[in-house]
């Protein structure tokens, strides 16, 4: 579900810079999977309930930024675009787009340490001790 769920998000960031209001779950499988009109029904309809399902998920995780309508009788599934990043002011355009692709509660600032990495501290202290012998003859080099 998460590989599904990462074209989609693709796709639906390409709606939003295009301003679209809303877009229909069959049309946005066919966007994310050019190839989709030629899959047998029932593959088709299985990958339009999978993206449904994506989409529900999306909209769950941001709620300012898009909205999750069910099918309903013979009507598809919609998915709302409530909030562009396109709006706002150029100079924020950039960052609005960049919080999109972040998942929601992680941070920015992440950092993984590699276990194997030297610690850079430890090094110095190591170099500094080696330059004490020169120093007690004067640094003249006198014998």
């Amino acid at each position: 579900m998460e590989v599904i769920e990462r074209f989609v998000k693709a796709q639906l960031v390409a709606e939003l810079s295009q301003r679209r209001p809303s877009v229909t779950i069959p049309s946005l499988v066919e966007r994310v999977v050019p190839h989709a009109a030629v899959f047998a029904r029932r593959a088709r309809s299985t990958l339009i309930r999978k993206v449904g399902d994506a989409c529900r998920m999306i909209a769950e995780c941001d709620r300012a930024t898009f909205s999750y309508q069910p099918p309903v009788n013979n009507e598809p599934a919609v998915m709302h675009l409530l909030r562009t990043p396109e709006t706002n002011d150029p100079r924020g355009r950039t960052q609005a787009y960049q919080a999109l692709a972040r998942r929601p509660g992680t941070s920015r600032r992440a950092t993984v340490v590699d276990p194997l990495q030297p610690d850079l501290f430890a090094e110095l202290e190591v170099g500094e001790d080696v330059g004490g012998a020169d120093e007690t003859q004067g640094g003249r080099g006198e014998s």
